[in-house]
């Protein structure tokens, strides 16, 4: 946030001096509303939110050396404080402003990534395609997902000016939140990964989805690289007024190769690609990188060796191998979100997989599907009953129990636990075997990840050592004190 002056902020968010800037005070250098996340000399928003008063955290942000802090209420400002302070009558409006202010001042190109499934991934993809090498540059993506009101302004204010590509994922929960974000966002080149079964509580439908998703191609500059496999997506942009140019992405762009645990081999319109990350869905994923890259001039090449070191989020098919004493049990944990469509892909993956012992499938409750909560629960569960090699499906929350009442009722694969207790949760895993393997799979809500630290403490003889994330696989794994 370099390139401009406190004064200059504090008009743009018409805000009052609480503490004054004292001279020579520097401009704050990025943003952050979360004190463990704030680097010295950025600026701390005081965010007020359901659970946490950013208010509460002043003095850690005067600590931890921020430049800037914009509050909402003066009251709560220390006596003698030291950090220049701005109040605000909204903090998110002000970041937003600032937002749309430092994006205006970015020469960078920016890749807005949108859709109902790969977002975070696809994100990470693009990211790491385009710092390949020759023809590649400086590219600033978040570190988090970072998609909804308060994390896109914060993400674009964490831009260095002298960045030459902006990666950027754009979430919605509810109607209007893609263009609102979108236009702060004003993409060169946009990204459309998929169109499912999500946030259907608020959308309504897939099509509410799709004219959701595709309300970002209105603020794109140039180009929109979209999935092609959705009919009512096709039908909201023929029916839009948009001035970019349209990559529609078909099964037939896009070919697996070969798929294991620890990578996918893939060819996009011909040629062939590597990305070290496990699931054939990623293939599509890593695909709309390569287009990306591509796009912005970037050779094949220098997109392998940037896909070369590309990692998934946490929680995405985190491949955690727990030490038992006779064999040791995998965990895929793909816990940080689900949908119809996400558990799905997770399953086809877990099916795919060549492994010894039993697979053990563990799925939750999917969130957020309004009306259609009952219908895509059975529906799911009904195409599961069917041939399937997994050996054992654990059915968590009470919303898959009330599907397992009239779907695989009498399938001893099948077993179900209402509860998304930790009582509940620990059962669960006193019956996994030595040897397992496992899948992870449930809305964010179910927080299933927990049976990762479960089994580790029941299956290890060091029980409560702590997960650390191992830097090669970007997976939580056991630390064992080595160095």
């Amino acid at each position: 946030m370099n390139g401009w002056t406190l004064r200059e902020i504090a008009r743009a968010v018409d805000g009052s001096w609480v503490v004054e800037p004292g001279e020579g005070a520097a401009a704050p250098v990025g943003a952050s509303f979360d004190t463990r996340d704030l680097a010295r000399g950025q600026l701390f928003a005081a965010f007020v939110g359901a659970q946490v008063d950013g208010h509460d955290y002043l003095s850690v942000a005067e600590a931890r050396g921020a430049a800037l802090v914009l509050v909402t209420d003066t009251e709560k400002v220390p006596e003698g404080y030291g950090v220049p302070t701005l109040v605000v009558d909204d903090v998110l409006a002000a970041l937003t402003t600032l937002g749309v202010m430092w994006r205006q001042r970015l020469n960078a190109k920016v890749i807005g990534v949108t859709g109902s499934n790969g977002k975070t991934t696809t994100t990470r993809m693009i990211a790491a395609a385009l710092s390949g090498g020759a023809g590649s540059g400086r590219v600033h993506a978040p570190k988090k997902s970072y998609n909804n009101a308060l994390g896109v302004p914060i993400s674009i204010l964490n831009a260095p000016m002298d960045s030459d590509f902006v990666v950027q994922e754009i979430g919605t929960s509810s109607e209007g939140e893609i263009g609102a974000r979108s236009a702060l966002v004003k993409p060169d080149v946009s990204v459309i990964t998929s169109i499912g079964h999500a946030h259907l509580a608020e959308l309504g439908s897939t099509m509410g989805v799709a004219q959701e998703k595709a309300s970002i191609l209105s603020h794109t500059e140039s180009l929109g690289i979209v999935t092609g496999e959705s009919g009512e997506l096709d039908g909201v942009i023929e029916g839009m007024s948009i001035r970019c140019e349209i990559d529609r992405v078909s099964s037939d762009d896009v070919r697996v190769v070969e798929s294991g645990a620890e990578r996918v081999v893939f060819e996009v319109r011909g040629d062939r690609f590597e990305v070290p990350v496990p699931g054939m869905h990623n293939a599509r994923n890593a695909a709309m990188a390569v287009l990306v890259a591509r796009a912005l001039g970037v050779d094949d090449d220098s997109i392998r060796a940037g896909l070369a070191h590309a990692k998934l989020p946490e929680m995405r098919l985190d491949r955690v191998v727990i030490p038992a004493s006779s064999a040791p049990i995998v965990v895929f944990n793909d816990a940080y979100n689900a949908n119809p469509d996400s558990v799905r892909a997770a399953v086809s993956f877990f099916e795919s997989l060549d492994i010894p012992g039993r697979r053990v499938a563990v799925l939750g409750d999917m969130l957020e599907l309004g009306g259609a909560t009952e219908r895509e629960h059975m529906a799911l569960l009904s195409e599961l009953v069917g041939e399937s090699v997994i050996d054992r499906f654990v059915l968590v929350g009470p919303e898959m129990e009330r599907a397992h009442v009239h779907v695989g009722g009498g399938s001893k694969k099948f077993e179900s636990i209402g509860s998304m207790s930790d009582s509940a949760l620990t059962s669960v895993a006193r019956s996994i075997r030595e040897g397992d393997t496992v899948l992870l799979k449930g809305s964010r809500g179910v927080k299933l990840e927990r049976l990762v630290y479960m089994l580790i403490n029941q299956h290890t003889s060091r029980a409560g050592r702590a997960l650390r994330i191992d830097p090669s696989t970007n997976a939580p794994a056991v630390d064992d004190g080595a160095s």
